[in-house]
């Protein structure tokens, strides 16, 4: 036994390949932007380490040595400077606390820094389109949302800070480096990092170095915006291909449809069914299937029409004759007449009750066969049953 032949329609394929390829853009968009996110947040991680080992071995070796290391006292000046010249142009905030806990520098507050002008960069005044500000409006406020549904603990300083405000700064004072994930009221995230300051293998103090997320969410908004970008141009190249689909597929099946309503008698037979022999698909399989049907109807309806004459003329002969033998049979007496007219009208109804039995036996027939499913037949074991049958007979 041979298995079936499956065959894939020439339109499941088309239609299969354009959605899943939309799908796939923006499937990879989707899973490239957590792994990009991860990416920058251990990039901006790496460079808080890099600066913060600078630092914290350029301030060791400005620490004063004494007997009582605990006792020990940063050179806060020359700290200060330090911090100045190494992070100049750094967005990078920097605060030290001595040993016991007490905060000796704060690169934002410029305590006990000399006076600097502070250099803010201004942001782009190129014009934005429509598209990039509704863009920015729509992803500001979702970010906000997921912002307040975040589990981060807030970020909160006190006017007069201490190490114990920080445990990443307590935990340094012990000689580990930590790092500490925290977010402000605005939603955004807040970066630290504390390391220890050592001097002669002696811990006589921590760095905090914290920076916040603006420039992590600039490259992740401008990610998610190129990503957009790719899914409106999908959607677009989608909604084109929608139409065009749509257009190749249900213009011709409303042409086959307004030709199957105008099937009607009435109407006459001149009806023509378009065809789409260009088209290797299911259309023109409709459109073929639908002219054989037509074609196989008008040729039913022929036959009817002159199975009608033939019942039409066969049934008038026999009343002609009735006629007239009635009209003769009502004005003349002879009784040998009568009688020869009698067996005319006679004959005359056994032909015609005749008749109708062939035309209903010949209707409940063709019923029944409409009724039956068709099937192959063998035709040589027919013609032999046939032919032994006669030879038998003879």
């Amino acid at each position: 036994m041979f298995r079936k032949r499956i065959k894939i329609s020439p339109l499941l394929l088309r239609l299969l390949t354009l959605n899943i390829l939309a799908l796939f853009f923006l499937l990879g968009g989707f899973f490239s932007i957590d792994k990009y996110q991860q990416t920058l947040i251990e990039n901006e991680y790496q460079k808080l380490e890099d600066e913060g080992r600078i630092l914290s071995q350029a301030i060791g070796r400005s620490i004063a040595i004494a007997d009582n290391y605990r006792a020990q006292i940063i050179m806060t000046p020359e700290a200060q400077t330090t911090i100045v010249h190494l992070l100049e142009k750094s967005r990078v905030r920097i605060r030290l606390f001595s040993y016991q806990g007490d905060l000796l520098a704060d690169s934002k507050r410029t305590i006990g820094f000399r006076t600097k002008i502070k250099e803010t960069q201004l942001p782009d005044v190129k014009k934005k389109n429509f598209f990039r500000i509704s863009f920015e409006k729509i992803y500001t406020y979702i970010t906000a949302i997921i912002a307040k549904a975040s589990n981060l603990p807030i970020y909160e300083e006190n006017v007069l800070q201490q190490a114990e405000d920080y445990e990443e700064v307590l935990k340094a004072l012990y000689g580990e480096e930590t790092k500490n994930l925290r977010q402000l009221e605005s939603g955004t995230k807040l970066f630290s990092l504390a390391l220890p300051v050592q001097s002669y293998r002696k811990i006589s103090g921590a760095i905090l170095l914290t920076v916040n997320s603006e420039n992590v969410e600039t490259k992740l908004q401008n990610f998610r915006f190129e990503v957009f970008k790719v899914f409106f141009l999908a959607l677009f190249l989608t909604i084109c291909v929608t139409i065009y689909l749509s257009d190749s597929i249900i213009r011709p099946i409303r042409k086959l449809a307004a030709v199957a309503k105008e099937i009607d008698p009435s109407r006459g037979k001149k009806i023509i069914v378009p065809q789409f022999s260009d088209r290797n698909d299911e259309i023109n399989d409709l459109a073929i299937s639908l002219k054989n049907m037509l074609n196989s109807l008008l040729e039913r309806m022929d036959a009817i029409e002159k199975f009608a004459a033939d019942v039409s003329h066969e049934i008038k002969n026999p009343l002609t004759s009735l006629k007239s033998a009635v009209e003769i049979a009502s004005k003349t007496k002879n009784k040998k007449q009568l009688d020869k007219l009698s067996k005319i009208i006679v004959h005359d109804v056994k032909r015609l009750d005749r008749l109708v039995t062939d035309i209903s036996n010949a209707s409940r027939l063709d019923a029944e066969l409409s009724r039956e499913n068709m099937k192959n037949i063998d035709i040589k074991t027919i013609i032999k049953n046939i032919i032994n049958f006669y030879n038998k007979n003879n």
